[in-house]
């Protein structure tokens, strides 16, 4: 709605209780998710995002944006809805990357934001070509190559805190970010992991 009605995120009014109540949430809740994943408790600090999250869908409901874009009168609150709503998709967005690197990713790119929010780990191929004299049994062939897990970490911008949406930041038109799956996997499996029916196992 933000990128039909706007083209870029809004430029907010006056806010309401509603407007700074699931603001303060959000704010609220990277604190404590945090500390959540500090402590290693993962299940309690996705549980708190997606406390978030439908508190979210809950605030979207109430305000009915879609009604207040048919009220041209409407119009600073519609923008203050959807600057509301995209601060906290920001702020969500920070607290799931660490569960949903590749889709915080593209959220990251559909806030209108630039560059490598989560760098991903990738596999690649190295050669052991040290100048070393290995002595010992069974070692490995000299020039072996092997898989190392390695990734661009240095240029990532992915940081535990308040990103602000900025007013004026030009939004594409936004694409499905999770592909609807097949309900035939369910049966069947994906090809890499095929379910083996329980007479065949």
């Amino acid at each position: 709605m933000a990128n039909k009605n706007f083209g870029e995120v809004p430029v907010p009014a006056s806010l309401t209780e509603a407007d700074t109540r699931i603001l303060a949430l959000a704010e609220e809740t990277l604190a404590t998710a945090g500390e959540y994943l500090e402590a290693s408790k993962f299940k309690a600090a996705i549980t708190a995002a997606m406390h978030v999250v439908g508190e979210a869908n809950a605030y979207i409901a109430d305000q009915e944006p879609w009604k207040l874009a048919k009220d041209e009168t409407q119009r600073e609150r519609l923008a203050t809805v959807l600057w509301t709503a995209l601060q906290v998709v920001s702020d969500c967005n920070v607290m799931l990357t660490p569960f949903l690197p590749h889709t915080a990713q593209q959220v990251h790119e559909t806030l209108g934001r630039t560059g490598v929010w989560a760098a991903r780990p990738e596999i690649h191929e190295v050669k052991d070509d040290a100048p070393v004299d290995l002595v010992g049994n069974n070692l490995p062939a000299e020039n072996r190559e092997y898989p190392i897990i390695t990734g661009d970490y240095d240029s990532q911008q992915a940081t535990w805190a308040r990103i602000d949406v900025v007013p004026g930041t030009k939004l594409d038109k936004p694409k499905p970010l999770i592909a609807k799956l097949d309900p035939e996997l369910g049966v069947t499996g994906p090809e890499w992991a095929p379910v083996v029916p329980k007479e065949d196992a």
